[in-house]
Order: structure tokens, then sequence, then C-alpha cells
């Protein structure tokens, strides 16, 4: 078990050097549903909020690790003048497209560099991917507008 300010004093120590940029800075206040979202701009880590005294199970730190070694692998690895240049020139279904790929692609790579990393996409996967899928079935209408070309 782990107290949630443990937790976020770890990852904060991580994200620099996971990213390998002393300049990425970690925010602990996503809310997405089911406290799933993580995102980066390539200088910011957005990541799920943590209470201080709450204690986390392994597996939940497993999770955590998860979204950090994603997006500080986008911090790492993505090109993001090239993400914004795609972004405004494709619509909204190529560009989630788009980015389903890159997921894929940063996460071999960080694989690559970081073997210890695949345990935390793991459980990330286990633990997200159950969320996304009960929201799919729960709001068949957000999936409904994919054209042929996207």
């Amino acid at each position: 078990m782990k107290k949630g300010h443990e937790l976020v004093h770890e990852i904060q120590q991580t994200a620099a050097v996971f990213g390998r940029n002393k300049e990425c800075n970690v925010v602990f206040e996503a809310d997405g549903k089911d406290n799933t979202t993580a995102m980066t701009d390539g200088k910011t880590i957005l990541l799920p909020a943590l209470p201080d005294n709450l204690e986390f199970s392994h597996e939940e730190t497993m999770v955590m690790r998860g979204f950090l070694d994603h997006e500080a692998g986008h911090v790492r690895h993505t090109d993001f003048t090239q993400v914004q240049a795609f972004g405004e020139t494709q619509s909204q279904q190529a560009f989630t497209i788009g980015n389903c790929l890159e997921d894929m692609r940063l996460e071999k790579l960080v694989m690559e560099e970081y073997p210890g990393s695949r345990k935390n996409f793991t459980k990330l996967r286990e633990n997200v991917g159950e969320k996304e899928l009960e929201y799919i079935k729960a709001n068949p209408q957000d999936f409904t507008t994919i054209t042929a070309a996207a």
C-alpha cells in the first residue's frame, strides 16, 4: 500500500527523468470519466487527482505508473508540432485514429527503453480499457459519426 502523497512524490521525481525533460511538470487534477483521463502537451503531464492520505493498492499504483509511462513517452517521443498540424488539417475522427496509432508507437518505444514499463502498461490497459468498453456500450451514439474517409 502506498499513500497518495507518496505516489505523487514518486511520479513527480520519475517524470522528468523518464521523459528526459527536466522542465516537464506533473499536475494531479485530471477529472475524466471514472478518473481515467491523462494527457500531455509536451511540457505538462496531467494525471488523475490523488487524495493525499488515501492508500493505493499495488495494482492501483501500477495503473498510475502506467499513466506516467504513457504520458512521459509522449513527452519523449511525440512531435507535438506535427500532431498540431495534423489536427488542424484532419477531421476529429482521423485525429483520434492518428492518436491511437501514435499511442501504440510510443508505448512500443518506451517498452524497448524501459522493459519494466510493460507491466505498468498491462495494468493500465486492463483498468482503463474495461472502463472505456463500458463507456462505449453505454454511449453507442458517440461512435456513429465515423466516416469512410476517417
